[in-house]
């Protein structure tokens, strides 16, 4: 799974906590750790000036780290002195001055690793179990964080999803268009958009009823989908029976291809439509403009030129693809 990023007021608190172990247990680190592909990122740590460690910076994993230990066994490690450890003597943080160890691991919800939270010291540690305690209640309280940012994760997945067609809506088509577009001035790159409509879909809706419709919908969702595979491309809902296609970074001459295949993989779905003025099964008109971006363009120009390409499809036989480069 791809974890989201961990917003500033989470960092904040974790700042926090870190300073507040720090102090509760007298030592002079405190530290949340998260563990990546191939190192041990600081994602907060105790502002103390006998502390070597700053956020952000990373140790790559050795299988030496105290971290490690604790993540790879999901089990608290405790090490008073590692310098008189034969089993540690040789760990990477008695080079940083720090000999003491305790720490807990920290999961994302349903038990997938995260990291740690430790406290470190210069001299041989000496924990009570209350201040054990402490720590193993301060970590549950970030797995409680995390558990929050992934469940805030999904509400803004499903209030980017249309409910019917389980692609992008409207709205994360107006977000991506803002963002894509921002970056596309920067880069000087053209931008493409895609309309597609399908045809005749009020007769369809009428005469085979909402449900079928609403297959009809779904089916010709997942090939339009299917058609933009790039991470930047984005396939939406646009309205109704209306599609759209976010293209960043393509050539004109690319969009008209995608446009194409689009429009041919549709009527090959072959859905019966025995009320279309235009084919028997199931067809799109489609509408592309590309743009080059600058900060005097707004990105409306892009929507409204597809869209008046996509008019002229509709209004010159459908089942087409018409084309305006701007």
């Amino acid at each position: 799974m791809n974890y989201p990023e961990i917003d500033q007021h989470i960092l904040d608190q974790w700042q926090e906590t870190t300073n507040l172990l720090a102090r509760a247990c007298s030592v002079p680190v405190a530290l949340i750790m998260r563990k990546n592909t191939k190192s041990l990122e600081v994602m907060s740590a105790a502002i103390h000036p006998d502390s070597p460690y700053i956020a952000y910076e990373t140790a790559p994993l050795n299988d030496q780290l105290f971290c490690e230990r604790v993540i790879k066994t999901q089990q608290e490690l405790y090490i008073p002195n590692a310098v008189m450890d034969l089993d540690w003597d040789h760990c990477p943080e008695i080079d940083l001055g720090m000999i003491s160890y305790y720490g807990v691991p920290v999961n994302w919800p349903g038990e997938n690793t995260f990291g740690t939270l430790c406290i470190l010291d210069k001299v041989a540690m000496h924990l009570s179990e209350d201040e054990k305690a402490l720590v193993v209640q301060l970590a549950k309280m970030i797995e409680m964080s995390l558990e929050l940012i992934l469940s805030n994760q999904k509400l803004e997945y499903i209030s980017m999803q249309d409910g019917l067609t389980k692609i992008a809506n409207r709205r994360m088509f107006d977000q991506t268009l803002q963002a894509e577009w921002g970056r596309s001035i920067r880069d000087q790159n053209p931008f493409s958009l895609i309309l597609c409509d399908i045809d005749f879909f009020k007769e369809y809706n009428d005469h085979e009823g909402h449900l079928q419709g609403d297959e009809c919908l779904k089916n010709v969702a997942r090939e339009l989908a299917l058609v933009s595979k790039r991470s930047a491309d984005l396939c939406a809902r646009y309205g109704g029976e209306e599609f759209a296609i976010l293209l960043p970074n393509t050539t004109h001459k690319e969009a008209c291809r995608l446009a194409e295949i689009c429009r041919k993989n549709i009527y090959d779905l072959e859905i019966p439509h025995k009320n279309s003025k235009v084919s028997d099964v199931i067809s799109i008109s489609v509408g592309v403009n590309t743009v080059t971006p600058t900060k005097e363009i707004s990105p409306l120009i892009l929507i409204e030129h597809a869209d008046k390409a996509l008019y002229s499809a509709k209004e010159n036989g459908r089942n087409k693809v018409v084309t305006l480069k701007h």
